[in-house]
């Protein structure tokens, strides 16, 4: 997957174009809305990393849009284009949980700083989830590892076998030397 994905909701077609071809020259590969409604249609069927919208848009504006991206199980990273610099509405807007905002007119150097560092973050946020889930993993199989010793050494055949034998198997696999466990695994049982 080519995570240098952005997805531009734009209403305003020339800005868009040219903020398009400026991000595509730093290698970025941008997808057009031109409004909130197409960006969210876009969004729904492929999930970008990186969303950068306008604030005043038709159909669906900004603000909707961000509700919506806040609520996906794959959130991106959302930075938003607006002409308003009053402080109360910029407030507002960060508040909604987005990560930056630009005030137009856009200064592409800036935008390609702000896309980077809203890219490291995607990244690791993806490292930290999988990292989850592994962790996650491990403990179910350790569990399931747990009850199937005790249900092993409750029948009559298995009260004999060294406990510590099940212990150094258990780190074994915890410890992610699995096929020699595995052998010592399959001794066991074939005994």
């Amino acid at each position: 997957m080519n995570e240098k994905r952005i997805l531009l909701a734009e209403d305003d077609l020339i800005s868009a174009k040219l903020l398009q071809e400026s991000l595509t020259s730093l290698g970025y590969q941008v997808t057009l809305a031109e409004d909130g409604r197409m960006a969210k249609d876009i969004f729904s069927d492929t999930p970008f990393p990186i969303v950068v919208t306008d604030y005043d848009m038709p159909e669906m504006n900004g603000s909707e849009l961000i509700d919506f991206l806040k609520e996906e199980d794959d959130e991106p990273i959302i930075i938003v284009l607006t002409n308003h610099s009053e402080t109360s509405l910029i407030i507002d807007i960060m508040k909604k949980g987005i990560y930056d905002y630009i005030v137009k007119p856009i200064d592409t150097e800036e935008l390609s700083l702000k896309l980077n560092r809203a890219l490291e973050i995607y990244n690791m946020r993806r490292l930290e989830k999988v990292t989850k889930r592994e962790r996650e993993m491990r403990l179910e199989g350790h569990l399931d590892w747990i009850k199937w010793k005790e249900r092993i050494g409750g029948s009559g055949k298995f009260k004999n076998v060294n406990q510590t034998l099940f212990e150094s198997l258990k780190t074994s696999f915890n410890q992610g030397t699995g096929f020699g466990a595995l052998v010592s695994l399959i001794k066991i049982v074939s005994d």
